[in-house]
């Protein structure tokens, strides 16, 4: 619902998205990281510059009824059945860990538009008046404008979240851990079993190449570094097929053959091109033992698997 120009939602609810719906201080960026993937983007781009963060994706891009209806409204869904999202409140993810976002954004064709939240104002008056209307709320703390681009052509999503908070900023250390196993980033060149992986997993492995640049210094997210291990000389896999022979997902793993445990060692529960679950949701929902010596991926293909955990158990919350 819009009134004026301004979406409606209620009471403290935006705080409530931020704060408690993520327990781990870096498990909000995977909504944005969502997002990007589910517009169509190729590439993503993180920049982290002091104490502001920028994610920017070169997807479809949002004109102002996209925006205004859907984008910045709370519990509605317009994605379809290849896309990952389902409850419509990705925008609002980041707002407990920082002051004010910034959303720029363009459909090829359209003007572009910037979206201003200030959600460090938020939540000032709904401290003072905790019982005020959300859309009055809104009238003070959120703003778009329309804007001519360079190139008519051009389409792109790029969010900055400004002035992040002490906690979040100190868990930034993890970012590229974070990504690494929260993407499907390219296989790193030294893995030993890139090609025959590649090869398994064919189009079930969507490569979205993520480049992360930490206060000048630049990285291409890579993933499955075997570092100073020595892995088994096959890979394991199998597919999972349901009653009538459809396979409906793929898994695969890689033995350290050392027989000790590692640091590295992960099970990631995957879903278009997204991680789902780590390890601790296979234990937990599959009975299984987690043994901390392999490399490996469940990978859901069947659109009639259904996410339905919670939030956090989407990526490790140690992060």
């Amino acid at each position: 619902m819009v009134e004026n120009g301004i979406p409606l939602v209620y009471g403290g609810i935006i705080d409530t998205l931020g704060r408690r719906l993520y327990s781990g201080s870096i498990t909000w960026l995977r909504e944005y990281i969502q997002n990007a993937i589910d517009s169509g983007s190729k590439s993503i781009e993180i920049k982290l510059e002091e104490n502001d963060l920028e994610i920017k994706d070169y997807g479809s891009g949002m004109d102002r009824e996209i925006l205004i209806n859907q984008a910045f409204s709370i519990g509605k869904s317009f994605k379809g059945k290849d896309q990952i999202g389902e409850l419509g409140i990705g925008i609002y993810a980041g707002s407990g860990i920082c002051d004010t976002l910034s959303l720029r954004t363009k459909m090829k064709g359209k003007r572009s538009y910037v979206v201003k939240m200030n959600f460090k104002e938020y939540r000032n008056i709904i401290a003072s008046k905790p019982e005020i209307p959300f859309n009055e709320v809104m009238q003070s703390v959120f703003e778009i404008k329309e804007e001519e681009p360079d190139s008519m052509e051009d389409y792109f999503t790029s969010i900055r979240f400004e002035n992040i908070d002490t906690i979040t900023r100190s868990q930034m250390n993890n970012l590229v851990n974070f990504i690494e196993e929260t993407v499907n980033v390219p296989i790193d060149d030294n893995f030993p079993h890139r090609e025959e992986l590649l090869d398994i997993l064919g189009p079930a492995y969507n490569v979205i190449p993520v480049k992360v640049c930490i206060n000048g210094d630049e990285k291409n997210v890579t993933k499955f570094n075997p570092k100073s291990f020595k892995f088994s000389e096959n890979i394991w896999h199998k597919d999972i097929k349901d009653d009538n022979g459809k396979t409906i997902g793929k898994i695969w793993a890689v033995y350290n053959l050392s027989g000790e445990s590692f640091e590295d060692a992960k099970i990631l529960l995957k879903k278009k091109g997204l991680t789902v679950g780590d390890k601790s949701v296979i234990v937990s929902r599959f009975g299984a033992k987690y043994i901390p010596r392999f490399y490996g991926e469940i990978i859901l293909l069947d659109d009639r698997i259904e996410i339905n955990t919670s939030r956090d158990w989407f990526v490790s919350s140690e992060y």
